[in-house]
């Protein structure tokens, strides 16, 4: 077993939809529907950027438990939102140069 790269990752998320924007992330765990009550990151960050970090960290936002919410197109759960999704790509600021 392997990871996915990015490509494969992508393509599964998107679940045959081509649009700049895929997914719905009302139907996903993120950080503004993860807590005890709905927040709004945007409004947060738009006030006071200096206090977003500490301002988020006070929420009671966390990872959620797998397959709460809808799945996508492809029947999988979780491809957006919740945690960092963990792939077998790598990045370098150095490959074109």
């Amino acid at each position: 077993m392997r990871l996915p790269t990015e490509a494969e990752w992508e393509l599964a998320a998107r679940a045959g939809t081509t649009g700049a924007r895929y997914g719905n992330s009302m139907k996903c765990s993120y950080g503004d529907n993860s807590g005890k009550s709905r927040i709004d990151s945007t409004a947060i960050w738009n006030a006071d950027q200096t206090s977003y970090g500490p301002e988020i960290a006070g929420t009671t936002a966390t990872a959620q438990a797998g397959a709460q919410k809808q799945p996508n197109g492809y029947g999988l759960y979780d491809m957006l939102g919740n945690l960092w999704q963990w792939m077998a790509d790598w990045y370098s600021e150095n490959i074109f140069r």
